[in-house]
């Protein structure tokens, strides 16, 4: 948006969380929960990523909670307003009410604006008639008596309008019995997700079902959790009155909460709450349809994120012409490519006609590695390129594959020495929940979520120290070395690397693959290799 004076703009999701006084004896008694939940990204301007993920995984764990659930997606005003009412006329006095809203948010003047994804705003004057105030849903909420009314203001995004003169949300006072949670600080905006979720609902996720404690308690493992994530760029924060206590899971020492939840149910919620990676991991790998999939991957992915990486270590890339595959350089002359041959980089050989048309990307990106080409098929690109560059290119043999990805496994030298970690779902795209949902293997299902069912675009997961990208999973890339030398003329060659398709185990740079030379497949490419 352009013009806009004073207007502050960030990324929000909110979700108001309000809660008069009432003891645990009281949360004891069947009591009515009832939660409004909008998430609004079909932006035509700014589109969002996350919020409707936000909003339907968190519907999900409340519904978990004995909340009933109303979700919105993508509303315009008209549609906004009418499920605020219908959400309003669900609340009789004593109910547990809670709002949740992802989206963008405005503020103007001091006060702040939800806007409808079919909001054009070019100035202040639009966003007081277009956007809704959210201090309009709220007297709407105070005025049903409610045990509890909820709201969280989650600006989670950097501001995508460059001309506004600030970012983020004013403060909103919490009235008695009530607490307004922020996920950053008044006036600041916070970070995008990199995943399914926006880091602050992810984190929010993550905690809810924790048993034992106090809404304020699992807030703060909430500001905790992002405050870690972002390396204290994001500090969620919390405008509270609350005169007693409320749980979203009351303690476990209490009988009747025990009863209703099964032993498998009662153990993940302490993994959730202590953090217990293997645990976590172990469930999501063994119960692809388990009740608590959605919460346990959201505080698993949470744990991912926080893990340390490498010293960040800026490789000498090279290129033969300004269209070549990028190289790292092995020392002398030698350099091997940085990605696997790409959409685009095999193009420009079958362009020259030197190599044959090849169905090599189903979404046809250029940025994604060339698929389905049989090693004959890598030997020809290799042989163009030579020809092209006066340089000796070639398949790498499996011991320069892997001497390439060895050479990348540490950084600093003498006692500065660091191993490069292996960091779990970032490091490689093999076979995770994405691809189980195109591709069913027999082996277990990966506690890994990145997003891409088959294969990523080149350069999105870690490299080594070296800078050299998907040496563990994506595509199996061809070698020019021969699985059985004493068989000539040779019947299959080494692949190596482990693709989208490929579990853990097969993606270190020790695992092979041995393929015949003619095969060609969506998990096969390669990687160029200038002596």
């Amino acid at each position: 948006m352009v013009g806009l004076p004073r207007l502050l703009i960030g990324w929000v999701a909110f979700a108001l969380c309000a809660f008069s006084g009432f003891d645990v004896q009281a949360q004891k008694q069947a009591q009515k929960r009832v939660a409004l939940l909008v998430g609004n990204a079909a932006y035509a301007a700014a589109p969002l990523a996350n919020p409707v993920n936000d909003a339907t995984d968190l519907a999900a764990a409340l519904k978990a909670r004995g909340f009933e659930t109303v979700v919105a997606l993508n509303s315009n005003k008209r549609d906004f307003n009418e499920r605020v009412r219908v959400f309003a006329d669900k609340i009789t006095p004593g109910t547990v009410a809670l709002f949740y809203y992802a989206g963008h948010g405005v503020q103007v003047g001091g006060r702040n604006y939800i806007l409808p994804v079919d909001a054009k705003v070019q100035t202040e004057a639009d966003v007081v008639e277009q956007g809704v105030e959210i201090d309009s849903v709220l007297q709407r909420l105070e005025g049903k008596a409610a045990a509890i009314n909820l709201v969280i203001l989650d600006a989670c995004r950097n501001n995508p309008f460059t001309s506004a003169k600030g970012a983020g949300l004013a403060s909103i006072d919490a009235p008695k019995g009530s607490l307004v949670a922020f996920a950053t600080s008044p006036g600041r905006v916070a970070l995008d997700g990199k995943g399914r979720n926006g880091v602050y609902t992810k984190h929010l996720l993550a905690n809810l079902n924790a048993p034992g404690l106090r809404v304020e308690d699992v807030f703060k493992r909430v500001r905790v959790g992002v405050t870690e994530e972002s390396q204290g760029q994001q500090v969620p924060w919390e405008n509270t009155s609350l005169v007693g206590d409320f749980y979203f899971v009351p303690p476990s020492a209490d009988a009747s909460a025990s009863t209703t939840l099964d032993s498998e149910q009662q153990r993940m919620q302490l993994a959730i709450a202590t953090r217990n990676k293997p645990e976590l991991r172990r469930y999501l790998e063994l119960s692809p349809t388990g009740k608590l999939r959605t919460q346990v991957a959201a505080a698993y992915e949470g744990l991912i994120a926080t893990e340390p990486t490498r010293l960040a270590v800026e490789p000498a890339y090279v290129r033969d012409c300004p269209d070549c595959p990028r190289l790292v350089s092995l020392g002398g002359t030698r350099a091997i490519g940085a990605f696997p041959v790409t959409v685009a980089d095999y193009d420009h050989c079958v362009r020259a006609q030197a190599c044959e048309p090849r169905d090599v990307a189903e979404l046809g990106a250029e940025k994604y590695p060339a698929i389905n080409v049989s090693w004959h098929d890598a030997v020809r690109f290799t042989q163009w390129l030579s020809q092209r560059t006066r340089k000796k290119y070639r398949l790498p043999t499996d011991a320069e594959w892997a001497a390439a990805v060895e050479e990348g496994r540490y950084v600093g030298e003498g006692k500065a020495k660091q191993l490069v970690p292996f960091v779990e779902c970032r490091s490689a795209n093999g076979y995770d929940r994405s691809a189980a949902i195109v591709s069913a293997f027999p082996w277990r299902e990966s506690a890994c979520n990145d997003g891409f069912p088959q294969t990523s675009p080149v350069g999105v997961f870690l490299p080594n120290a070296i800078g050299m990208y998907d040496w563990a999973g994506n595509v199996w890339q061809w070698t020019s070395s021969c699985a059985d030398a004493k068989k000539q003329p040779c019947e299959k060659r080494v692949l190596k690397g482990g693709s989208w398709a490929s579990p853990s185990t097969a993606l270190t740079p020790q695992a092979v693959l041995s393929a015949e030379p003619t095969l060609a497949g969506s998990t096969m490419g390669f990687r160029v290799y200038r002596e």
